[in-house]
């Protein structure tokens, strides 16, 4: 019996890889496709001119752009899974592309690369160019992939033909974002030169060879019929921008998290987390006259408006306002008040924690906010929800930097316990509730969209 269902186990596992085969064939035959040893010219000799250009174009990528930002990302475009690719071009596209989200979009997608790639198999084999790393016998920045391609030929690009056909079919699809689209699908193509792998008269040709193949897939039917069944796809999952939600909370107060359930009750009198509560408070009340910069920057973190942002400048390593990144802007102020206002709110009014100033009967380094503070209670913070649901959205912006944004989120927290105006069990309340927050927030339609442009501004400004 246990060999009878091995064995039947195994034969599902079969027919699902052959029907996972058979569903990303290419829409075209490669008989029907363009032919590029017909209408593209030979790559260069070495000694043409154009061969000279490829030199320095090689060496120019290896001198200068193979650190930094600039490599990593070449690095991480030398996939060929379609899958990673739809990743990568999903910022540039303004919303998530994957199976789960997208499973009509991302059917196109499979088979139009695969009959992009098929065009380029022919003048590959044709022409069989030395690739430049094989050339000049150096390494690439992707040395995993190098005994594969040492054999194989340069000419025209395989990736950049996948690249520039996937920018094209992606901007069919969303002409709104066309301009960001291309630019992607061209970086794509510089990636190979800068990785190594390609010369430019190679990211060149494949350039012309995608735009002729994109012209050819007019003309298949079952093209034309899954590019519409995207179109529709991406308009029930919404691509176009709401415009009068644009300053409107992502979520609203029935979408997030009861609070009530997620969080224990604050500290009671008599007990131990309370007495540690005291003696943090008064620990930071002597530090008012002791660091004066760091009672500035407990100041300037109680102000929750556009000043807020900026507070994240050195942090992030980008300055965050409405006129330098308005996408990025947009994206944080509509998420906020779903951390401290939508987040925290039912479990202040049901706890109605007594804040530290009130209970010493002391003031807060904000006199001008007591009189509001006194009516809104103290469990959990509202700014330091506000300042990690910040934080965990701009580390997704940009990974590099999660350390000092999460050094960042904790200073804002703990200026709410010097400023006077909460308990540190607060504190660590409001990071659970923005922890929670934001896995709701990330499956929201118009947040994913939003996220999508942000994350596009932000590549481009770190170029």
């Amino acid at each position: 019996m246990k060999r009878f269902v091995q064995m039947f186990v195994l034969l599902l596992l079969l027919t699902s890889n052959r029907a996972q085969a058979q569903k990303y064939e290419s829409y075209l035959t490669a008989s029907e496709l363009p032919d590029a040893t017909h209408f593209l010219p030979p790559p260069p000799g070495p000694d043409s001119p154009a061969f000279k250009e490829d030199v320095a174009a090689y060496f120019f990528a290896k001198d200068n752009l193979r650190k930094g930002e600039r490599g990593r990302r070449a690095a991480r475009e030398a996939t060929t899974n379609v899958d990673t690719m739809a990743k990568l071009f999903s910022g540039a596209f303004g919303r998530e592309l994957s199976k789960e989200t997208t499973p009509m979009t991302m059917h196109l997608l499979q088979r139009s690369i695969r009959t992009f790639r098929l065009s380029a198999s022919a003048p590959k084999k044709a022409y069989m160019r030395t690739r430049p790393f094989v050339y000049y016998n150096e390494g690439t920045l992707v040395p995993e992939d190098e005994a594969h391609e040492r054999g194989t030929g340069s000419y025209p690009s395989g990736h950049t033909v996948r690249g520039w056909g996937m920018a094209l079919v992606l901007s069919a699809l969303n002409p709104e974002r066309q301009d960001t689209l291309l630019a992607a699908g061209y970086e794509w193509g510089q990636s190979r030169v800068i990785a190594g792998y390609h010369w430019q008269s190679d990211v060149e040709a494949s350039r012309s060879l995608a735009a002729a193949c994109f012209a050819r897939l007019q003309t298949s039917a079952q093209f034309v019929k899954d590019i519409e069944a995207a179109r529709e796809e991406l308009g029930i999952f919404g691509v176009k921008e709401d415009h009068e939600d644009v300053d409107k909370p992502y979520l609203s107060r029935e979408e997030v998290r009861n609070s009530l359930r997620l969080l224990p009750p604050p500290p009671e009198e008599g007990s131990i987390e309370f007495l540690m509560d005291k003696i943090a408070y008064w620990e930071y009340y002597r530090l008012r006259s002791t660091d004066t910069a760091r009672v500035r920057q407990a100041i300037k973190d109680a102000d929750m408006s556009d000043t807020v942002l900026l507070t994240f400048e050195d942090a992030f390593g980008l300055r965050i306002t409405k006129e330098t990144m308005p996408e990025t802007y947009r994206l944080l102020r509509r998420s906020m008040e779903c951390f401290g206002s939508s987040g925290c709110n039912e479990a202040k009014a049901f706890y109605k924690r007594t804040r530290p100033f009130v209970y010493f009967n002391t003031h807060t380094l904000t006199p001008d906010d007591e009189v509001w503070l006194k009516t809104n209670y103290s469990y959990p913070s509202g700014h330091t929800a506000n300042y990690f649901g910040l934080a965990y959205i701009l580390t997704e912006l940009r990974p590099e930097c999660r350390e000092a944004l999460q050094r960042r989120a904790r200073e804002g927290g703990i200026s709410r316990v010097i400023v006077g105006a909460h308990w540190a069990s607060d504190v660590a309340a409001g990071q659970v509730v923005a922890a929670s927050v934001f896995e709701y927030l990330k499956k929201n339609p118009q947040y994913q969209a939003q996220f999508f442009k942000a994350k596009a501004e932000v590549d481009a400004l770190c170029r």
